[in-house]
């Protein structure tokens, strides 16, 4: 796996008590993100993807102070009584087309979740998705996610809300991945509240 991959993607850990070894500093609490947090989603940004993390926050907020959001996009907060753990966001995309020919069809999807790596297994990508999710089901039926397909960690996690495999491609609508190949996944929400992460 090269330097970026390695940096980008968590090996999978199919140890089934590993996520029960360490608790959250407190009650989790999932909410909507607003202007004063950018700060915080820019410093997690910067430590997930590279870069500036004054960048990352200038840029979330002026999606933050979009008239956009809340009607084609959403962007969620974890925190505990002492900060931000991790955010998921939302997008709703048209439909494009590929160089490649692959479609990436119009719908919501699911953009990205980014959990503090000190508290990554310990649900709060499950629960950021899980919520993310039934904020979708009030829209539409179907929610859509691609994932880079060397992260099997965020395929894992996906997999166990339903989502299943579409197609795969070098690029889905504008984003490209990181060693060419990316899956597009759809899941139906249909019985969503009772289904359990």
């Amino acid at each position: 796996m090269d330097h970026d991959s390695a940096r980008l993607f968590e090996p999978l850990d199919e140890d089934p008590d590993r996520s029960g070894e360490c608790s959250l500093p407190g009650p989790l609490t999932i909410r909507r993100a607003a202007p004063a947090d950018a700060e915080s989603l820019g410093r997690l940004s910067a430590e997930r993807e590279g870069g500036n993390a004054p960048a990352h926050a200038a840029a979330i907020m002026r999606a933050l102070e979009s008239d956009e959001i809340g009607r084609t996009s959403l962007v969620l907060v974890a925190e505990v009584e002492h900060g931000i753990l991790g955010f998921g966001k939302v997008k709703r995309l048209g439909q494009a087309r590929a160089d490649d020919g692959s479609v990436t069809p119009e719908g919501w999807y699911l953009t990205g979740v980014v959990v503090d790596p000190r508290f990554r297994r310990r649900g709060v990508g499950a629960r950021l998705t899980g919520d993310r999710l039934r904020w979708i089901s009030d829209r539409s039926r179907f929610a859509y996610y691609f994932s880079n397909a060397r992260n099997p960690v965020s395929i894992a996690l996906h997999e166990r809300f339903g989502f299943v495999e579409m197609s795969r491609g070098a690029e889905f609508g504008s984003v490209s991945f990181v060693g060419g190949e990316g899956v597009l996944f759809r899941a139906d929400l249909n019985g969503l509240a009772g289904r359990a992460p």
